[in-house]
């Protein structure tokens, strides 16, 4: 295993996940959502790892489905499925009308940004961790 040469970056990215996974104050994005969410993307992304560990920390069984791939019951948690399929699959495409589309399935404005900077967190988090698995190979 590679020695990380900047422990601040290691106990900066634990705190983020700390700020992301277990906020404060949540928004409404209680915790299994958030990991569902996180390990729908993990998975998308390859990294069934990561999709494994978000999976295991759900306390709950309401928002399985999601964390699997599934469907989502409601039209506002639906609206969140489908932004974050859309932002982890495909950005390039992600567009103003998306963040419409949110709004209009009654998401508040801190809403959307805790679910933006949770799908901003998870992407950059799998490819994090796909970069130190590739380094940990070639050490």
């Amino acid at each position: 295993m590679i020695q990380d040469p900047r422990p601040e970056i290691a106990e900066g990215m634990r705190a983020c996940r700390a700020s992301i996974l277990k906020p404060a104050n949540g928004h409404g994005l209680g915790g299994d959502l958030r990991h569902a969410l996180a390990a729908r993307m993990a998975a998308q992304i390859g990294q069934t790892a990561m999709a494994a560990e978000h999976r295991a920390a759900m306390t709950g069984g309401d928002h399985t489905t999601i964390a699997e791939g599934g469907a989502a019951g409601d039209p506002q948690t639906a609206a969140m499925v489908a932004h974050a399929d859309l932002v982890t699959q495909t950005p390039s495409r992600a567009s103003e009308a998306d963040i419409r589309a949110l709004e209009a399935a009654g998401l508040t404005n801190p809403q959307i940004v805790a679910l933006s900077e949770l799908i901003a967190f998870v992407n950059y988090d799998a490819r994090v961790r796909a970069g130190m698995a590739l380094l940990e190979g070639i050490a």
